[in-house]
């Protein structure tokens, strides 16, 4: 009997197959990172633009116009999203380009520092990727100054920022607080 050496027909197609596998299963996992690459790219800039712009609204004196709560009474009837920007849960606002509570929507004028690092669009801010970040902030002034007359003590800033991920539609929001500076 002769010994033949090599590989059967069989052998060669398990192999070729198990290979195979393993190559579209490295090619999936690559894909998915590259997505979740470019999802964290998009949250960090937004993060960037975020804290920017939080550092321009703590840098405006406490009665500046853009940090004046909103004191209109209340709409009738109230729309579905009139405490959603009170209390936190902007996800159910993700498909809307602004809810109805806002108390103020980026302005280029009032902000010309952006100018020089983002390109402007109406009230959206664009980075040089052309991504198009939406900016507006809720202000509540709920806690007064002590013997003060009603004055705050410090106002509650909750600044949104949301942008078109590869995902969708994505959001992020900050609070901060702007501490009255004036003596009573």
């Amino acid at each position: 009997m002769i010994d033949n050496k090599g590989f059967t027909l069989i052998e060669v197609l398990t192999a070729t197959i198990v290979l195979s596998v393993g190559i579209l299963t490295a090619a999936t996992m690559q894909i998915t990172a590259i997505k979740a690459n470019r999802e964290a790219s998009y949250r960090s800039r937004a993060t960037h633009v975020a804290f920017s712009f939080l550092e321009e609204l703590k840098r405006l004196p406490f009665d500046h116009a853009n940090l004046a709560p909103n004191t209109d009474p209340p709409p009738s009837p109230l729309p579905a999203d009139y405490n959603v920007l009170n209390n936190g849960a902007a996800e159910a606002l993700a498909g809307q380009a602004l809810p109805a509570t806002v108390d103020h929507t980026f302005a280029p004028a009032d902000f010309p520092v952006f100018a020089a690092d983002y390109q402007l669009n109406g009230s959206n801010l664009i980075d040089n990727a052309g991504r198009r970040f939406l900016i507006f902030w809720n202000i509540d002034d709920s806690t007064p100054l002590v013997g003060s007359g009603g004055a705050s003590a410090y106002y509650t800033i909750r600044l949104f920022v949301f942008w078109d991920g590869s995902a969708g539609k994505r959001h992020l929001e900050f609070t901060t607080l702007k501490y009255n500076n004036k003596k009573v």
